[in-house]
């Protein structure tokens, strides 16, 4: 069952990908990069491909796939204001550390806040994922749900 979920979950990520691809890279450094992206695509077409899907079925897909990008962007946002304040806070640790200090009682509960917004936000956005992937679960056949098992 957690593979079907992995599966479906990678389907609707892979169409976002098609969706938003820009083609090959311009410099040699990005070149790895956009290979491994090229690699998951082909694999990921094979899968839908494999998948036999239907007129109604690809539409739905694809517009959870454009959920998903959007989803993924949202996030994306919230998650760099997170980063921001985990690194400052990060920061004054470490300069408080190797000054051999005792770390402030405030400063604890700032790491300990910052690392709960963290995992809050990747906990939201797993469930936003999954939800996504339930929906396009329930849009798939039992022939297909168990080619996604197999």
């Amino acid at each position: 069952m957690m593979k079907i979920g992995y599966t479906l979950g990678l389907i609707v990520l892979m169409a976002a990908l098609l969706l938003g691809s820009a083609g090959c890279a311009a410099n040699p450094a990005q070149a790895e990069t956009d290979v491994g992206r090229l690699h998951r695509e082909v694999v990921l077409l094979n899968l839908i491909n494999g998948l036999e899907l239907s007129a109604d079925q690809m539409p739905f897909i694809l517009e959870k796939a454009r959920e998903a990008e959007e989803l993924r962007e949202e996030f994306k946002e919230r998650a760099q204001a997170n980063v921001d304040e985990t690194a400052e806070v990060l920061s004054e640790l470490r300069e408080i550390l190797m000054r051999g200090e005792d770390i402030p009682s405030s400063l604890r509960e700032r790491v300990h806040q910052v690392q709960g917004a963290n995992k809050a936000l990747k906990q939201e956005f797993e469930e936003e994922m999954t939800g996504l992937a339930l929906e396009v679960k329930e849009m798939l056949g039992e022939h297909q749900l168990y080619a996604l098992e197999h």
